[in-house]
């Protein structure tokens, strides 16, 4: 019966488990990824351009709508770049009634 298990249950070459690390092993290896990760975080924030001296991610009188909209949209997400997109379009309709109302000068 040995046989027949230890025949059937045999460890092909492509199949073969990876070692089993110790405790203090396994912990060294996720010290290690977790350096990993951040040095790669590192270098992304280094890769970020802050657009202005003030720390800024984009600057009004500079850039356009569209840069600010990516940029936007890249740093706080979907969800958050729609409510925005609401908010911006009831200032706007609200600002152009003010001008609407506004008497129009004579010519």
């Amino acid at each position: 019966m040995k046989r027949r298990y230890e025949a059937n249950h045999k460890i092909k070459d492509g199949d073969d488990k990876p070692p089993r690390l110790s405790p203090i092993a396994t912990l060294k290896a996720r010290l290690q990824e977790a350096e990993d990760q951040l040095a790669t975080a590192k270098k992304e924030i280094a890769g970020l351009k802050l657009r202005s001296t003030d720390g800024s991610l984009f600057d009004l009188h500079k850039d356009t709508a569209g840069d600010i909209a990516e940029t936007a949209f890249r740093h706080v997400g979907l969800a958050r770049t729609r409510g925005l997109r609401d908010a911006l379009t009831q200032v706007i309709k609200r600002e152009e009634a003010a001008l609407r109302r506004q008497p129009k000068p004579a010519g």
